[in-house]
C-alpha cells in the first residue's frame, strides 16, 4: 500500500531534511561543528522517517547521505574537533544531498496563471492628464476598427474614379 502524496510521515521527513540542510548551512557560515552535528542527527532522523516507497525511489541519495551523516556525527562527537576545510566540504555535500532528497519529497507547486495587464481607468487617465497640462479630451463612441472601416468606405465612395488603381 502506498502512502498518500502528502502524508504526515512524508511531511515530517521533509521538515526534518530541510532543518538538517539549514543546520549545515549555518555550520558552514559560522564554522560551528556543533551545528553540523545537529544537522547530521536531523538528517539521520529524516532518512529513518522516510516512507519506504520514497526511500526506494531515492535509494542512492539516501544510502550516501545516511553513511555521510553517520560518519560526520561520529567525527563531531569528539568535542576537540575544530572547524576545518574538510568539515566545510562535508557539510556542503550533505546539504546538496538533502536538497536533492527534498526536491523528490516536496509536493509540486501548481503553475501560476499569467496576469492580464491592467487597463487604465478613466479616473487614472484624467489624473495623468491633469498633471501633464490639465487638458482632458475624451473620445466616446465606436471602436477603432469600426471607425477605420467607415473612413475607408467614405474614401472609396467619394474618391475620384480616375485615381483608383
Amino acid at each position: 500500500m502506498t502512502s498518500p502524496p502528502h502524508s504526515t510521515k512524508l511531511l515530517d521527513a521533509l521538515v526534518l531534511a530541510e532543518m538538517a540542510a539549514d543546520c549545515f548551512v549555518a555550520a558552514q557560515h559560522f564554522g560551528v561543528p556543533s551545528e553540523a552535528e545537529e544537522g547530521a542527527e536531523l538528517a539521520i532522523r529524516a532518512l529513518d522517517n522516510m516512507p519506504k516507497e520514497l526511500a526506494a525511489r531515492v535509494a542512492d541519495h539516501v544510502a550516501c547521505t545516511r553513511n555521510a551523516a553517520s560518519e560526520l556525527a561520529t567525527t563531531l562527537a569528539d568535542l576537540s574537533v575544530r572547524w576545518n576545510a574538510d568539515l566545510h566540504y562535508r557539510c556542503e555535500a550533505m546539504r546538496m544531498a538533502l536538497d536533492a532528497i527534498c526536491c523528490e519529497i516536496r509536493p509540486p507547486t501548481p503553475p501560476q496563471r499569467a496576469r492580464k495587464p491592467d487597463t487604465p481607468t478613466l479616473a487614472s487617465v484624467a489624473k495623468q492628464a491633469s498633471k501633464a497640462d490639465g487638458t482632458i479630451v475624451a473620445v466616446v463612441g465606436k471602436g477603432e476598427q469600426q471607425q477605420r472601416n467607415e473612413v475607408d468606405e467614405w474614401i472609396a465612395k467619394h474618391a475620384d474614379k480616375t485615381q483608383r488603381h
